[in-house]
């Protein structure tokens, strides 16, 4: 099983929507960008963060981070919320 946010999943995780993402039925066309916060992550209880960015129904960026921000990149959407909760959903 790959770790959540390690550089595995990162990799996987572009390959997965490169590959199996279809724009128009998956995605309806949309072309957001996407900044996911993610706080109190294991074992340092750190803030990771990861972009996604869509523009003409293709992955032009897919970032993970383990810093506190990504910078240089803005997002049309942002989420945010504990790393429990996101591993609830992966």
């Amino acid at each position: 099983m790959v770790k959540f946010l390690s550089k595995e999943w990162n990799e996987l995780s572009k390959e997965y929507i490169l590959k199996k993402f279809d724009p128009e039925k998956d995605l309806k066309h949309v072309t957001p960008s996407l900044l996911a916060v993610i706080e109190h992550v294991p074992p340092n209880d750190s803030t990771m963060n990861f972009f996604l960015d869509l523009e003409n129904e293709k992955l032009v960026d897919f970032v993970v981070n383990t810093d506190d921000t990504i910078l240089g990149k803005e997002a049309v959407f942002t989420v945010s919320d504990t790393y429990g909760t996101y591993k609830r959903h992966t």
